[in-house]
């Protein structure tokens, strides 16, 4: 695989048959924008992975067949971290403050 080009990405929103996301650079840092993707640009299989706050990446570039040949391809790959549920953001809050208690913090 030759890598032309690399985003990481957020969703942002969803809409019927693509999603908003913002995209940040990772060939030339500083880089961000906002994108449209239609859903036929994902796999099938990462398809219920994209969901507001759902992280990705997004890789243009050429794969290289034994004969020579190349083939241009954009592939957009979703991060598949288990979120964190308010209720587990309350309980790390509430241990953290019990914590500072012990501190003295």
């Amino acid at each position: 695989m030759i890598a032309l080009q690399r985003w990481e990405g957020t969703v942002l929103e969803l809409s019927t048959g693509s999603f908003v996301a913002r995209i940040r650079d990772l060939t030339r840092a500083g880089s961000e924008e906002e994108i449209e993707v239609s859903f036929d640009e994902v796999s099938p299989s990462d398809r219920e992975l994209a969901v507001p706050g759902a992280s990705f990446y997004w890789t243009i570039g050429y794969r290289q067949r034994r004969s020579g040949q190349r083939l241009r391809f954009s592939e957009f790959w979703f991060r598949r971290v288990r979120g964190v549920s308010r209720s587990e953001v309350l309980e790390a809050q509430k241990r953290a403050g019990e914590l500072r208690d012990v501190l003295g913090w």
